[in-house]
């Protein structure tokens, strides 16, 4: 039998494994999975504090959106250029005015 898992993990406890059974065999995998879970979490979880530490660090104003114009990513300068808290610009979908395109620039010379 493995031991067991600490608090807060995925699974608290391990299956037990019973010997010589067509059980055996699921309990074991089913326990791998989970380890393997856990360690795919805990990647996913230190490169998000990671992109957060890094947007934080910024002093350009950062601000991603979805396919939906959703704010999905923003730093603190981004709110600050937009006169709004942190937390009242993730979320929302952008004002009509900031989602549309500006017209390229044109190429001919002006007289």
């Amino acid at each position: 039998m493995r031991p067991r898992r600490l608090p807060g993990e995925i699974c608290d406890t391990d299956l037990p494994v019973p010997e010589g059974d067509d059980l055996a065999e699921l309990a074991d995998s089913w326990n791998r999975m989970a380890d393997q879970l856990e360690i795919r979490i805990q990647s996913v979880l230190s490169q998000n504090h990671q992109q957060e530490a890094v947007l934080a660090s910024m002093i350009e104003g950062f601000l991603a959106v979805d396919n939906d114009q959703r704010v999905i990513s923003v730093n603190n300068a981004a709110a600050r250029l937009l006169g709004k808290p942190l937390g009242e610009v993730q979320g929302p979908k952008l004002a009509r005015g900031h989602s549309e395109r500006r017209p390229e620039a044109s190429s001919s010379p002006t007289r």
